[in-house]
Protein backbone atom coordinates (compact mmCIF):
# COMPACT_ATOMS: atom_id res chain seq x y z
CA UNK A 1 0.00 0.00 0.00
CA UNK A 2 2.81 2.40 0.87
CA UNK A 3 4.42 1.82 -2.54
CA UNK A 4 1.18 2.67 -4.36
CA UNK A 5 0.60 5.82 -2.31
CA UNK A 6 4.24 6.85 -2.80
CA UNK A 7 3.90 6.40 -6.58
CA UNK A 8 0.74 8.54 -6.54
CA UNK A 9 2.55 11.16 -4.46
CA UNK A 10 5.48 11.34 -6.87
CA UNK A 11 3.25 11.42 -9.97
CA UNK A 12 0.95 14.15 -8.69
CA UNK A 13 3.87 16.03 -7.18
CA UNK A 14 5.70 16.16 -10.51
CA UNK A 15 2.59 17.41 -12.30
CA UNK A 16 1.87 19.92 -9.51
CA UNK A 17 5.31 21.52 -9.54
CA UNK A 18 5.49 21.71 -13.34
CA UNK A 19 1.97 23.11 -13.71
CA UNK A 20 2.51 25.44 -10.75
CA UNK A 21 5.50 27.13 -12.34
CA UNK A 22 3.76 27.26 -15.72
CA UNK A 23 0.68 28.84 -14.10
CA UNK A 24 2.87 31.77 -13.01
CA UNK A 25 3.42 32.79 -16.64
CA UNK A 26 0.01 33.46 -18.31
CA UNK A 27 -2.12 36.55 -17.65
CA UNK A 28 -3.90 36.06 -14.34
CA UNK A 29 -7.59 35.42 -14.79
CA UNK A 30 -7.11 34.46 -18.43
CA UNK A 31 -8.23 31.20 -19.98
CA UNK A 32 -4.79 29.55 -19.87
CA UNK A 33 -4.19 30.61 -16.28
CA UNK A 34 -7.53 29.14 -15.21
CA UNK A 35 -6.94 25.90 -17.15
CA UNK A 36 -3.41 25.34 -15.86
CA UNK A 37 -4.52 26.44 -12.41
CA UNK A 38 -7.09 23.64 -12.33
CA UNK A 39 -4.40 21.11 -13.21
CA UNK A 40 -2.20 22.54 -10.45
CA UNK A 41 -5.03 22.48 -7.92
CA UNK A 42 -6.07 18.88 -8.59
CA UNK A 43 -2.51 17.54 -8.71
CA UNK A 44 -1.56 19.41 -5.53
CA UNK A 45 -4.55 17.96 -3.68
CA UNK A 46 -3.50 14.50 -4.83
CA UNK A 47 0.13 15.07 -3.86
CA UNK A 48 -0.66 16.53 -0.42
CA UNK A 49 -3.29 13.89 0.28
CA UNK A 50 -0.87 11.10 -0.58
CA UNK A 51 1.85 12.74 1.54
CA UNK A 52 -0.49 12.88 4.53
CA UNK A 53 -1.43 9.21 4.08
CA UNK A 54 2.22 8.21 3.87
CA UNK A 55 2.94 10.11 7.07
CA UNK A 56 -0.05 8.55 8.84
CA UNK A 57 0.99 5.06 7.74
CA UNK A 58 4.46 5.78 9.13
CA UNK A 59 2.84 6.54 12.51
CA UNK A 60 5.68 8.74 13.81
CA UNK A 61 5.67 11.44 11.11
CA UNK A 62 3.04 13.74 12.63
CA UNK A 63 4.68 16.89 11.28
CA UNK A 64 4.57 15.66 7.67
CA UNK A 65 0.91 14.69 8.06
CA UNK A 66 0.18 18.18 9.43
CA UNK A 67 2.05 19.85 6.57
CA UNK A 68 0.09 17.81 4.04
CA UNK A 69 -3.23 18.76 5.62
CA UNK A 70 -2.16 22.39 5.89
CA UNK A 71 -1.33 22.39 2.18
CA UNK A 72 -4.79 21.02 1.36
CA UNK A 73 -6.33 23.71 3.58
CA UNK A 74 -4.39 26.42 1.73
CA UNK A 75 -5.49 25.09 -1.65
CA UNK A 76 -9.16 24.78 -0.74
CA UNK A 77 -9.39 28.21 0.87
CA UNK A 78 -7.59 29.76 -2.11
CA UNK A 79 -10.03 28.03 -4.44
CA UNK A 80 -13.03 29.19 -2.41
CA UNK A 81 -11.76 32.78 -2.55
CA UNK A 82 -11.33 32.70 -6.32
CA UNK A 83 -14.80 31.25 -6.94
CA UNK A 84 -16.57 33.51 -4.43
CA UNK A 85 -17.08 36.45 -6.78
CA UNK A 86 -19.93 37.91 -4.71
CA UNK A 87 -17.78 37.91 -1.60
CA UNK A 88 -20.48 36.35 0.56
CA UNK A 89 -19.21 34.67 3.73
CA UNK A 90 -20.94 31.33 4.10
CA UNK A 91 -20.45 27.78 5.36
CA UNK A 92 -17.24 27.27 3.37
CA UNK A 93 -15.53 30.18 5.07
CA UNK A 94 -16.77 29.10 8.51
CA UNK A 95 -15.58 25.52 8.03
CA UNK A 96 -12.29 26.86 6.69
CA UNK A 97 -11.79 28.89 9.85
CA UNK A 98 -12.48 25.82 11.98
CA UNK A 99 -10.00 23.78 9.94
CA UNK A 100 -7.46 26.59 10.27
CA UNK A 101 -7.90 26.58 14.05
CA UNK A 102 -7.39 22.81 14.28
CA UNK A 103 -4.27 22.97 12.10
CA UNK A 104 -2.86 25.81 14.21
CA UNK A 105 -3.45 23.77 17.37
CA UNK A 106 -1.71 20.76 15.81
CA UNK A 107 1.34 22.82 14.77
CA UNK A 108 1.46 24.48 18.19
CA UNK A 109 1.63 21.16 20.05
CA UNK A 110 4.16 19.79 17.55
CA UNK A 111 6.31 22.89 18.06
CA UNK A 112 6.17 22.50 21.83
CA UNK A 113 7.20 18.85 21.56
CA UNK A 114 9.99 19.78 19.13
CA UNK A 115 11.30 22.43 21.51
CA UNK A 116 11.22 20.06 24.48
CA UNK A 117 12.98 17.32 22.52
CA UNK A 118 16.13 19.45 22.17
CA UNK A 119 16.72 17.82 18.78
CA UNK A 120 17.84 19.65 15.63
CA UNK A 121 15.48 17.65 13.40
CA UNK A 122 12.47 15.36 13.82
CA UNK A 123 11.24 13.00 11.09
CA UNK A 124 13.70 14.63 8.71
CA UNK A 125 12.30 18.12 9.36
CA UNK A 126 14.39 20.81 11.09
CA UNK A 127 12.73 22.00 14.29
CA UNK A 128 12.85 25.60 13.01
CA UNK A 129 10.36 24.55 10.35
CA UNK A 130 7.91 23.55 13.10
CA UNK A 131 7.96 27.11 14.42
CA UNK A 132 7.65 28.63 10.94
CA UNK A 133 4.60 26.51 10.12
CA UNK A 134 3.04 27.48 13.45
CA UNK A 135 3.50 31.17 12.68
CA UNK A 136 2.16 30.86 9.13
CA UNK A 137 -0.85 28.80 10.23
CA UNK A 138 -1.54 31.42 12.93
CA UNK A 139 -1.50 34.12 10.25
CA UNK A 140 -3.83 32.09 8.03
CA UNK A 141 -6.25 31.51 10.92
CA UNK A 142 -6.14 35.19 11.90
CA UNK A 143 -7.08 36.15 8.34
CA UNK A 144 -9.89 33.59 8.42
CA UNK A 145 -11.23 35.25 11.56
CA UNK A 146 -10.91 38.65 9.89
CA UNK A 147 -13.10 37.46 7.03
CA UNK A 148 -15.72 36.11 9.44
CA UNK A 149 -15.75 39.34 11.47
CA UNK A 150 -16.05 41.55 8.39
CA UNK A 151 -18.72 39.28 6.97
CA UNK A 152 -17.47 39.71 3.40
CA UNK A 153 -14.55 38.96 1.13
CA UNK A 154 -14.41 41.31 -1.81
CA UNK A 155 -12.07 43.24 -4.06
CA UNK A 156 -8.34 43.05 -3.67
CA UNK A 157 -8.57 41.16 -0.37
CA UNK A 158 -10.31 38.29 -2.12
CA UNK A 159 -7.70 38.11 -4.88
CA UNK A 160 -4.81 38.48 -2.42
CA UNK A 161 -6.23 35.61 -0.35
CA UNK A 162 -6.32 33.42 -3.45
CA UNK A 163 -2.83 34.42 -4.59
CA UNK A 164 -0.86 34.04 -1.38
CA UNK A 165 -2.41 30.72 -0.42
CA UNK A 166 -1.95 29.16 -3.85
CA UNK A 167 1.65 30.37 -4.17
CA UNK A 168 2.45 29.31 -0.61
CA UNK A 169 1.21 25.81 -1.48
CA UNK A 170 3.57 25.84 -4.46
CA UNK A 171 6.38 27.00 -2.17
CA UNK A 172 5.75 24.06 0.18
CA UNK A 173 5.75 21.62 -2.74
CA UNK A 174 8.87 23.04 -4.38
CA UNK A 175 10.70 23.31 -1.07
CA UNK A 176 9.85 19.70 -0.23
CA UNK A 177 11.33 18.56 -3.54
CA UNK A 178 14.32 20.81 -4.19
CA UNK A 179 15.42 21.31 -0.59
CA UNK A 180 13.88 18.30 1.12
CA UNK A 181 14.89 15.66 -1.42
CA UNK A 182 18.18 16.88 -2.93
CA UNK A 183 19.43 13.30 -3.32
CA UNK A 184 17.19 12.79 -6.37
CA UNK A 185 19.25 15.35 -8.31
CA UNK A 186 22.76 14.89 -9.77
CA UNK A 187 25.60 15.82 -7.44
CA UNK A 188 26.71 18.65 -9.72
CA UNK A 189 23.34 20.36 -9.30
CA UNK A 190 23.29 19.78 -5.55
CA UNK A 191 26.70 21.30 -4.98
CA UNK A 192 26.11 24.28 -7.28
CA UNK A 193 23.32 25.70 -5.16
CA UNK A 194 20.95 25.62 -8.13
CA UNK A 195 18.28 23.84 -6.08
CA UNK A 196 17.70 27.05 -4.14
CA UNK A 197 16.71 28.96 -7.27
CA UNK A 198 13.20 27.53 -7.86
CA UNK A 199 12.27 28.01 -4.21
CA UNK A 200 13.53 31.60 -4.15
CA UNK A 201 11.71 32.24 -7.42
CA UNK A 202 8.41 31.22 -5.83
CA UNK A 203 9.01 33.64 -2.94
CA UNK A 204 9.77 36.49 -5.34
CA UNK A 205 6.69 35.72 -7.41
CA UNK A 206 4.56 35.71 -4.27
CA UNK A 207 5.67 39.22 -3.28
CA UNK A 208 5.42 40.43 -6.87
CA UNK A 209 1.79 39.41 -7.25
CA UNK A 210 0.76 40.64 -3.82
CA UNK A 211 2.24 44.04 -4.62
CA UNK A 212 0.58 43.93 -8.04
CA UNK A 213 -2.79 43.13 -6.48
CA UNK A 214 -2.67 45.93 -3.93
CA UNK A 215 -1.17 48.74 -6.01
CA UNK A 216 -2.29 47.75 -9.50
CA UNK A 217 -4.91 49.93 -11.14
CA UNK A 218 -7.12 47.03 -12.07
CA UNK A 219 -6.76 43.45 -10.98
CA UNK A 220 -9.80 41.23 -10.59
CA UNK A 221 -11.18 37.93 -11.78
Amino acid sequence: MNSIVLAVHILFGTIAILSGFVALIPRKGGRWHILIGKVFFISMIGMAGAASLLAIFSVQEEINAAIGLFTIYLLLTARFAASNRKGIVGPKEKISALAGALILIAFTFLSIDAYQSRKTAIDGVYVEAFYVYTIISALAFALDLRVLIKGKLIGRQRIARHVWRMVLALFIASGSLFLGQPQVFPEAIRTSGALNVPVLLVVLVLFFWLIRVYIGRRFSY
